[in-house]
């Protein structure tokens, strides 16, 4: 077993090994992979969050030098430009959620390097920290993605699913948590089965068949959450409020959250 690393933007996470195969998640730039098996065209990798999958072997590579200092990306869409200067050639898209490394700073921009040794800069309000409350950020963070497509498998502003979008969320706010909904309904602490009770920034979780977990969403406000459910959306859970849906009053199943002060 070998250790890999995600050398573009974000990577699709297929079944099986070839592109025509369904894609159950996505890996981002610099995420590290182990790498349990090879083949020509593809690897057999275990993600950082428990899941494993086919990733293209264009799309990564080892990397053994030392890594000082990392730092989120938390704007939506970013460049990795040749030079310090926003003019200069665009050498890599990188995405929120993805971590870099910083070598110096000049000007507004912060000198990096990719895992297949390549030197670039990133502007500085790329990587913007998000300081203070965990839930107020997290409702500030959730409406910067509003309007972004659905994508199955998705977790990048480029397009995503349900939890991937909730499993981003909390990426950028420093809370690491597992990729599907039902994993993350296993995982959460119960708030309540009153859809109308809750803090912002608490789940949603939904039941589209039968009992499994399908669906997941964040609590905007009492009445209106936010998730990904052809796109990025709000929907009111108050029969006659703003683009009010019945079907998620009649598949709720709970209110849980990963955000308990201690």
């Amino acid at each position: 077993m070998e250790i890999v690393y995600v050398n573009v933007d974000s990577a699709n996470l297929y079944r099986e090994a070839n592109y025509r195969s369904a894609i159950d998640s996505q890996v981002v730039l610099w995420e590290k992979l182990e790498r349990i098996e090879k083949e020509k065209q593809f690897s057999y990798v275990h993600c950082e969050d428990g899941y494993k999958g086919w990733v293209s072997n264009h799309q990564i590579c080892k990397h053994d030098m030392p890594i000082e200092t990392m730092k989120t990306v938390t704007k939506n869409h970013s460049y990795i430009f040749e030079k310090a200067n926003v003019l200069s050639q665009v050498i890599r898209e990188v995405c929120a959620g993805s971590s870099i490394p910083l070598e110096q700073i000049k000007n507004d921009m912060v000198k990096t390097f990719l895992p297949d040794g390549k030197e670039g800069w990133v502007r500085q309000d790329s990587l913007n920290e998000i300081n203070g409350d965990n839930r107020s950020n997290l409702i500030m963070l959730s409406k910067r993605f509003l309007g972004v497509p659905y994508f199955w498998g998705g977790k990048s502003a480029k397009g995503l699913d349900c939890s991937g979008y909730v499993q981003l969320l909390h990426k950028l706010v420093g809370i690491s948590i597992r990729r599907d909904s039902p994993m993350q309904f296993e995982d959460a602490v119960l708030v309540s089965e009153n859809p109308l009770d809750g803090q912002v920034g608490d789940l949603l979780f939904f039941a589209e068949e039968g009992n499994r977990i399908t669906h997941v969403a964040v609590k905007l406000s009492d009445s209106e959450i936010i998730h990904a459910r052809g796109m990025v959306r709000i929907n009111s859970l108050i029969p006659g409020g703003k683009d009010f849906d019945k079907s998620l009053l009649d598949d709720f199943v709970a209110v849980k959250t990963f955000l308990n002060e201690k």
